[in-house]
């Protein structure tokens, strides 16, 4: 699923009245750093669109939106759910950071976002102990044959 471009009525629909999990990046076209961060946030909607909705608010056209959630910093990131914020995120570092908000905030509230799911961090972390492993091993063959 493709990241979801909210205005006034679409937040009104899909933020207050729906009973879904929604993550709202506030951001403005001027910003560097939202075009910085934008690739991974449409990763993330590309994972995770099956289970909350991934959605972006322009703060330059939707200004009472910004205002009414206190947004002085863009990018920024709120997760809602049942119309309410349950977690803000300013300015992610990676989608590494954003996987590990949604994960700490929606964990409650999408049943199937278990430990280790989806999180690149974890395949990261197995993929240095095989290559620790394999140059330990490289280096007692070199080490018992020399």
């Amino acid at each position: 699923m493709s990241v979801v471009n909210i205005n006034k009525e679409l937040y009104k629909q899909q933020v207050k009245d729906e009973k879904k999990v929604v993550l709202a990046e506030f951001w403005a076209p001027w910003c560097v750093y939202c075009k910085r961060i934008g690739p991974a946030y449409k990763k993330i909607a590309e994972e995770y669109g099956d289970k909350l909705v991934v959605g972006q608010i322009n703060i330059d056209e939707e200004q009472e939106l910004a205002v009414e959630n206190n947004i002085e910093v863009v990018p920024s990131l709120i997760l809602y759910k049942d119309g309410q914020a349950v977690g803000n995120l300013v300015a992610p570092e990676s989608k590494a950071k954003i996987e590990a908000f949604i994960k700490e905030h929606a964990k409650c509230y999408i049943s199937d976002i278990e430990e280790g799911d989806y999180f690149v961090d974890n395949n990261g972390f197995r993929w240095v102990v095989v290559l620790i492993a394999a140059a330990i091993i490289i280096g007692l063959v070199w080490y018992y044959f020399s």
